[in-house]
């Protein structure tokens, strides 16, 4: 999922004004989590498999505490599992947190140690919830370790007229610095 396309949706659009063609690198800007809701929902819906079942991340709710590092998602999804002949949907809200680490060298956003905090699936029992809740939190884990939340592409980064130099969680919004652009 890519949770912090927002981060490269308002650089790309503050480059449009004048703001950032008079700015210096090393200029922070802070994002509130309300800014990122919007840019993270844009980019949804996403499926991410996993054995026999997909879960489809419908809409995110992100909040980022005040003494916190942390951000903190609500996900609704639609969770579809394949059982033989049969298909079974069900309609689920997953609470998780994670940090979030730049990595410059691949331009790309990961989120840092994700814990899936709770989970709740509508319509089913108690005892298939437990093992489902074990699934999707196996599953959303191993992609997030696995996979980058947002890797820039040639053309984001040829938009770009800074580079992203650090992103950081602080004071209840999202930090991004602002580096020089190497240009090669």
């Amino acid at each position: 999922m890519k949770f912090f396309a927002i981060v490269l949706l308002m650089v790309l659009q503050l480059n449009a004004g004048s703001f950032l063609t008079h700015a210096k690198p090393g200029i922070t800007l802070g994002l509130s989590a309300k800014m990122v809701e919007g840019a993270v929902n844009l980019q949804l819906p996403q499926t991410i498999s996993y054995m026999f079942f997909q879960i489809k991340l419908v809409k995110a709710q992100l909040r980022f505490p005040l003494k916190s590092q942390r951000i903190h998602t609500k996900l609704d999804t639609v969770i579809t599992m394949e059982t033989g002949l049969s298909e079974h949907r069900f309609d689920a809200t997953v609470n998780l947190s994670s940090g979030i680490n730049y990595i410059s060298s691949d331009d790309s956003v990961y989120l840092k140690d994700p814990n899936v905090e709770s989970i709740v699936i509508k319509g089913v029992d108690p005892i298939s919830s437990n093992y489902a809740n074990g699934m999707i939190t196996s599953a959303l884990i191993s992609y997030y370790h696995k996979y980058p939340a947002h890797r820039l592409s040639a053309d984001e980064k040829s938009d770009l007229k800074f580079s992203i130099e650090k992103l950081v969680l602080k004071n209840g919004r999202l930090l991004v610095t602002l580096g020089e652009k190497n240009s090669l």
